[in-house]
């Protein structure tokens, strides 16, 4: 068994006998591929909008965040989203919310270890410290070879002139 079909089998385990017969009954989940037929809702967003409500279900995500979990799973705006998330609510959420709701309220917040903060960003008292800050932070150009038509440096330098001639003007030859 995958890990995830062990998580959802666990979680079963965890929430009320309604809310569970509810779930394995599979009434919502016809319920679900109504509503995403009425939307429009192609077979992939369908799976995923079925995916979502049965977090939701089993109390893997609370019922507050299912519809920014909607809209990011199905890439819908708003308007579409909120009109589906209506329709789930009747449909499929009413005859066991309450159930939903009680194990949201049995949980105890839980209050993260502290996070170690971050010094704040200080603003550089100068240009010149802004200047060094950016040139430590740049990478070292190192080797770079530029394929200029395969020319060598020795072709690149100009010829000297012999001393007392105009560097401006053209040899006469």
């Amino acid at each position: 068994m995958d890990e995830s079909k062990e998580i959802i089998k666990e979680q079963l385990n965890n929430i009320s006998e309604n809310l569970r017969k509810y779930v394995l009954s599979n009434s919502w989940s016809e319920a679900v591929n109504r509503i995403s037929r009425q939307n429009n809702i192609l077979e992939g967003g369908a799976v995923g909008l079925e995916n979502e409500v049965m977090f939701v279900l089993i109390c893997l995500e609370p019922p507050k965040d299912f519809v920014e979990n909607v809209k990011r799973e199905l890439g819908l705006d708003e308007n579409t989203v909120r009109k589906i998330a209506d329709s789930v609510n009747g449909a499929v959420f009413a005859p066991v919310m309450k159930d939903i709701k009680t194990y949201w309220q049995n949980i105890p917040n839980e209050v993260p270890e502290e996070i170690p903060k971050e010094e704040p960003i200080k603003p550089y008292d100068s240009f010149e410290q802004t200047i060094l800050r950016q040139a430590q932070a740049m990478k070292p150009a190192g080797n770079r070879s530029m394929n200029y038509e395969s020319r060598s440096m020795e072709e690149e330098v100009p010829k000297q002139q012999p001393a007392g001639s105009d560097p401006y003007r053209e040899a006469i030859e």
